[in-house]
């Protein structure tokens, strides 16, 4: 690929880190929005379906993204005009974006990378060289794994957290929550880990604006725990973990997975047990109990009969007491109980 610029090594570790997304293409390009009159010199990198821009080639945050998924159309403006660089309209949901590309070869490329990620077909017209295909046919492989890999980690179990960050987003669903998602404050967050450490130590919670979210662990230093607060801002369709260096993640249960494995799996989701039942009581049973061998006949009655004390039960004479018998009654006179005549 034709650059005029490359990040250092170090920078690209740290950009993937951030981002979560594998590195498909990048280049030096130029970029304006609607309304905008003159274009922007950026680095800019094609991570999943997401092109990540950066105002520096050596900075490892980066000053805007442009998400792919809606993608209606990519054209050339002005294509009957000869020119050493290439403009491209990228037609979106919302907006129009005008991507300029110094280079001929290089704006094809764009074009190739772009259309491949966004349809997840190669365009049937490019003009590019064998090699240049193979490596977009690569690309297209490993987008297609990814997509996959983020489709199956919805269906694994809910203490589990996928391994895959997906840049996919769709607008008119409800967001997942992780298992140690909990609507409560920021006081009450840190009593919950205070009280029960052995239920896990990270909650995930609503921010006090009520617009963001919000992380609360509990961690143990020379036997002293300490609680902590971070702030994960709603931005697009992502999440930010504001750090000294914030990181962007594309969905809350990645949020939780960061912390754990910053910390090396040591901090654990705050999971409360429930409390299950484990009998199913039929309306149209009741258990009589059998009458002895002499006594009168007791009549029916909602409550059960009175204790009686032990002097007087060792008083009474002892019968052989048979088991209770299981008989099917109407539903009128299901919750009544005929009891023992002592």
């Amino acid at each position: 690929m034709s650059v005029s610029s490359v990040a250092p090594r170090v920078v690209i570790k740290r950009r993937e880190q951030i981002t979560a997304l594998p590195l498909y293409y990048y280049g030096d390009l130029q970029m304006k929005r609607e309304g905008e009159q003159d274009f922007k010199n950026f680095f800019a990198e094609l991570r999943g379906c997401t092109i990540f821009l950066y105002a520096d080639p050596k900075h490892d945050s980066y000053s805007e993204k442009v998400h792919l998924q809606n993608l209606k159309a990519i054209t050339l403006d002005k294509p009957g005009m000869r020119s050493s660089s290439l403009v491209y309209i990228l037609s979106l949901q919302n907006e129009e974006i005008h991507l300029k590309i110094d280079s001929q070869e290089a704006g094809e490329e764009w074009r190739g990378f772009i259309t491949t990620v966004a349809y997840l077909e190669i365009p049937q017209d490019l003009q590019l060289l064998p090699g240049q295909m193979v490596r977009i046919q690569d690309v297209l492989e490993q987008e297609i794994q990814r997509i996959n890999a983020s489709h199956a980690s919805e269906y694994r179990d809910p203490l589990s957290f996928p391994q895959t960050i997906p840049d996919e987003a769709y607008e008119d669903v409800v967001i997942q929550m992780p298992p140690c998602f909990s609507t409560v404050s920021r006081e009450e967050a840190e009593m919950m880990l205070e009280d029960h450490p052995e239920y896990g130590s990270i909650i995930l919670r609503p921010a006090t604006d009520g617009i963001n979210y919000a992380v609360t662990i509990r961690q143990l230093f020379d036997r002293n725990s300490v609680i902590k607060h971070y702030r994960v801002r709603s931005q697009d369709r992502s999440f930010v973990i504001e750090l000294n260096s914030p990181v962007t993640v594309s969905n809350l249960y990645d949020v939780v997975q960061y912390f754990l494995t910053e910390t090396s799996h040591r901090l654990k989701p705050f999971v409360q047990p429930q409390n299950y039942d484990s009998l199913i009581v039929r309306p149209s049973e009741r258990i009589i109990f059998p009458k002895r061998p002499s006594g009168a006949t007791a009549s029916k009655a909602r409550v059960s009969p009175a204790v009686q004390s032990p002097t007087l039960l060792a008083a009474q004479p002892s019968s052989p007491r048979r088991s209770p018998v299981l008989i099917h009654t109407p539903d009128d006179e299901a919750d009544y109980i005929i009891p023992d005549v002592m």
